[in-house]
């Protein structure tokens, strides 16, 4: 079993500002649907450039729901360029290597002192990226929907030729993260664009270290 790092994650820091911001976000994706107007079961977040905290606000995403009554709920590392989240949750980066392609979820999943709570850290997705197909990454997601009531993906920034806009289409929908007086209108509309042309449900933006 794996831990978290407190000073990380700030809804469980007996941080009441952040909680309720959390709980706030939760509960409007609560509210939405996915495209075919279902519930949301797998949500990604990225952002438009690195270090605007989409790491922070997947982990502490995935927390809040966990700890809320989800019965379970999974989070998974597939930012390769900056695998964060073996930090928060203090655990080995690279893992053990799968077996299969068709491990490429199973061979990573571990639980964490969150009740209700997994993660799949990066070692597994980067160690088999090359060899999986479309197909196969829709084979694993059906997969984690089916025994994981959420699932939140913490996505590399859509820039470039990020592996973001692969995994974008098949989500139920993706958060875009924005860091409030850092990134420019201009850049957060041209990802917004982006997204939206490689079939990505965005769900909505995040504004991240806005002042209050």
């Amino acid at each position: 079993m794996i831990t978290q790092s407190q000073a990380a994650l700030g809804v469980l820091d007996d941080n009441e500002t952040c909680a309720r911001y959390y709980r706030t976000l939760a509960a409007r994706l609560g509210r939405l649907t996915n495209e075919d107007g279902g519930p949301l079961r797998i949500v990604g977040v990225t952002s438009s450039a690195p270090g605007e905290g989409v790491t922070t606000v997947a982990a502490n995403l995935a927390i809040t729901e966990a700890v809320s009554g989800r019965k379970s709920v999974l989070l998974v590392d597939a930012n390769e360029q900056d695998a964060s989240l073996a930090r928060l949750f203090c655990c080995d980066e690279c893992g053990p290597v799968p077996e299969t392609v068709g491990q490429l979820f199973d061979g990573f999943i571990e639980p964490t002192s969150i009740e209700g709570l997994a993660v799949v850290t990066v070692g597994g997705i980067a160690s088999q990226r090359s060899a999986i197909s479309p197909h196969e990454l829709r084979e694993e997601i059906d997969l984690a929907k089916r025994d994981y009531d959420l699932v939140i993906v913490d996505l590399s920034p859509a820039t470039g030729i990020s592996p973001c806009f692969e995994w974008g289409p098949l989500l139920d929908g993706v958060l875009l993260v924005v860091e409030a007086e850092r990134t420019s209108a201009q850049a957060a509309l041209q990802v917004k664009t982006r997204l939206i042309n490689s079939r990505t449900h965005l769900l909505g933006v995040v504004f991240n270290n806005r002042p209050r």
